[in-house]
């Protein structure tokens, strides 16, 4: 992922403006949710109202000062970023609203670098030393953090969306929103330095590719709320499960040579 460390002016200004374009969606997706609910899709409204909690946590982290707080805004504009990027490839063209909201994470992204952030948030020394952790350790959770989370929104629409009527899918939806709680687990773990919740996360990437194998491939363009309009048409491609599973896969990998040392010191049973 991409990180600028050199020191660069506006801190606060760059961080007001993350928290504008942070609350703009809070409020976006919040609309989409009364919609949906007003329409009488339940499905699609908690959907909505879990990509509000989502962005309401980052929002809230981010503004509070806490120590993860400037990762899981992060990871939320890495998110945009490559969800647009997946729709226009997938649909071959540049679609306006898309491009808007990867640019727009963008900016999160991007005005959220730089050395005087990072010590607002990342170098807080009190956390670094309840956990006893060195700066490689830092460096290992926060780029592990910021690839979780970046899988987070996709998820939530992998999770919650929902899938047809017949007997496979419907039974896979009742299990699909046991994904979120799992990863949150997963992040939980990671972020107080636990080895469990690598492999948590880990598990969740396993899920998401299972229970793929039981979605209709249109599964999110057959619904009432979008139809098939050309913003979202690109969620219908079955290989949209990819990308929380790739995010995922490469959110642990910073973990596998520790969690590998860590197993291999184990007393082993006689």
């Amino acid at each position: 992922m991409f990180s600028m460390t050199r020191p660069f002016g506006f801190a606060g200004e760059r961080k007001a403006f993350a928290l504008l374009i942070l609350g703009f969606y809070m409020a976006f997706f919040g609309l989409i949710s009364l919609v949906a609910y007003v329409n009488q899709e339940p499905a699609w409204a908690r959907c909505f109202l879990a990509l509000l909690l989502c962005y309401g946590t980052g929002f809230f982290a981010l503004a509070s000062g806490w120590f993860w707080g400037r990762w899981f805004a992060v990871g939320l504009g890495y998110s945009g970023i490559s969800t647009a990027l997946w729709g226009m490839v997938t649909m071959k063209q540049i679609e306006p609203t898309l491009l808007v909201y990867g640019l727009t994470h963008g900016v999160i992204a991007l005005f959220l670098q730089g050395e005087k952030l990072i010590a607002q948030f990342d170098a807080q020394p009190g956390w670094q030393k309840r956990f006893g952790l060195d700066e490689e350790a830092v460096y290992r959770i926060r780029k592990t953090v910021i690839k979780a989370v970046s899988s987070l929104p996709t998820m939530i629409l992998f999770a919650l969306a929902p899938r047809g009527q017949n007997a496979l899918m419907a039974s896979s939806s009742s299990f699909a929103w046991m994904l979120i709680p799992f990863f949150l687990l997963g992040l939980y773990g990671v972020l107080t330095s636990r080895t469990w919740g690598v492999f948590s996360l880990l598990l969740t990437a396993g899920a998401i590719a299972i229970l793929a194998m039981g979605s209709d491939p249109l599964w999110m363009s057959k619904n009432v709320l979008f139809g098939h309009s050309s913003s979202f048409e690109f969620m219908s491609f079955h290989g949209f499960w990819i990308l929380p599973t790739a995010l995922l896969i490469a959110a642990v990998i910073p973990f596998a040579r520790p969690v590998l040392r860590y197993l291999h010191r184990l007393p082993r049973s006689a």
